[in-house]
């Protein structure tokens, strides 16, 4: 099973713009081109989520490449998955997973295995309704 297929299967997200995204690499180049403000995001989509790239492999450039890209980066959801599943798999201590926003888009960067996309999946669903609260400013007090 891909990775994106497990996302859209775990987080059925009806009233969310999401997008899914896997990418493989001959370069860095081509990963800049879907995720740039002026491209993809330009549509109001509120997730985004990336499969792939986030080791520490030479092709491993997914976080070197969204990093920049973002607006306001959220360490603790990839912290505690890493942490939390990483007691058991001390090679989930290597992922370089990121989260942030691009402008009112919250975006996941997950490793590429579908066993990693589930446990972080199983985390980040507890947090996306009121991540989307926060960003919109929306009180739920």
């Amino acid at each position: 099973m891909d990775g994106n297929i497990l996302i859209r299967q775990l987080l059925f997200l009806p009233d969310y713009k999401s997008y899914y995204f896997t990418f493989s690499w001959r370069d860095g180049g081509g990963i800049k081109l879907p995720i740039q403000p002026r491209g993809l995001l330009k549509d109001d989509v509120d997730i985004l989520f990336t499969t792939g790239g986030t080791g520490i492999g030479s092709r491993d450039i997914t976080p070197d490449v969204i990093g920049p890209l973002l607006t306001m980066e959220l360490p603790g959801i990839m912290d505690l998955v890493r942490l939390k599943y990483g007691e058991n798999n001390p090679g989930a201590l290597l992922s370089r997973s990121i989260a942030g926003t691009i402008n009112k888009t919250l975006v996941f960067a997950l490793p590429g295995s579908v066993n990693a996309v589930k446990e972080y999946t199983e985390e980040i669903v507890k947090i996306l309704e009121h991540s989307i609260f926060m960003l919109y400013d929306i009180s739920q007090h």
